[in-house]
């Protein structure tokens, strides 16, 4: 019995690190739609005009990490945009120019941020959902939608259907009545991640080349490093140990994140041959 017990307990530390890793998948891009417009005003944290609505009240909050879920993201902007409790959205559509529940959230300098805004309605032929950009030093890092669990038409939709389960949000109920929901965003590259040609260096960042990678499947890095691939939904498929370069043919066509053991990373990308 105890040799039981012992082989369970080190299987789940050799386990352990690939389901952290499985855990931390960027959060995924999904389509603009056709209602973005520039110009929402800022806040950090009221999306007007929540306090003069009579509808369902929701605070989101969260925290930007770059990838790995460990290091934030300084100061980060979201760009949300929803519709009302009607589903309508403003400034379209013959509806009112007044940027109701559109806004640029400004986060902190722990990456935290936060909103106070309506629960969405229901746009035709949609589950409700959330638009969102996030912005790190006025360079937009992705674009996505977050949407929320139990809602029936998430199953039909050809886009909600197709998200990762955390850009699907859990509502909680506050005592006074208001829903909250927790929603942290993993940006697709690291603080360090480059994949810019290497023969113009930037300082402190990891460049691999090329990428995506060419037929010879051959990757060239910056230095010596010690290196793990791992695909996006954590399986590691190579580890190395002291290289300056990398053979990839045995791995199929994909993305994938190239971490070195100081913590930088960059993401590769093998397209079919």
């Amino acid at each position: 019995m105890k040799i039981f017990r012992l082989l369970a307990v080190a299987a789940s530390l050799v386990l352990m690190p690939l389901i952290l890793v499985g855990q931390c998948l960027p959060t995924g891009s999904d389509i603009e739609g056709p209602y973005y417009i520039t110009g929402a005003p800022e806040t950090d944290s009221i999306i007007a005009p929540v306090l003069q609505s009579n509808a369902q009240k929701i605070w989101v909050r969260g925290t930007v990490y770059f990838f790995g879920c460990e290091v934030p993201v300084p100061n980060p902007v979201l760009d949300i945009w929803h519709t009302n409790e009607n589903g309508d959205y403003s400034n379209v559509d013959g509806n009112p120019d007044d940027f109701a529940y559109r806004a640029r959230v400004q986060g902190n300098a722990d990456g935290e941020y936060s909103y106070y805004s309506v629960l969405p309605g229901l746009y035709p032929g949609r589950p409700k959902h959330t638009h969102f950009k996030v912005w790190v030093n006025d360079t937009l890092k992705l674009t996505s939608q977050m949407y929320f669990a139990g809602d029936s038409l998430n199953a039909q939709d050809p886009w909600a259907s197709n998200a990762e389960p955390n850009r699907v949000v859990e509502l909680d109920t506050l005592p006074n009545g208001d829903l909250e929901a927790r929603f942290d965003i993993y940006t697709i590259d690291s603080p360090w991640t480059s994949t810019s040609d290497p023969r113009k260096p930037q300082w402190g960042s990891l460049q691999v080349y090329p990428n995506p990678l060419d037929q010879e499947r051959l990757l060239y890095l910056p230095e010596i490093c010690t290196v793990t691939l791992t695909d996006m939904v954590g399986r590691v498929w190579l580890q190395r140990e002291q290289v300056d370069r990398i053979h990839l043919s045995a791995c199929p066509p994909g993305v994938y994140q190239l971490m070195t053991t100081d913590g930088r990373a960059a993401r590769v990308v093998i397209p079919a041959r």
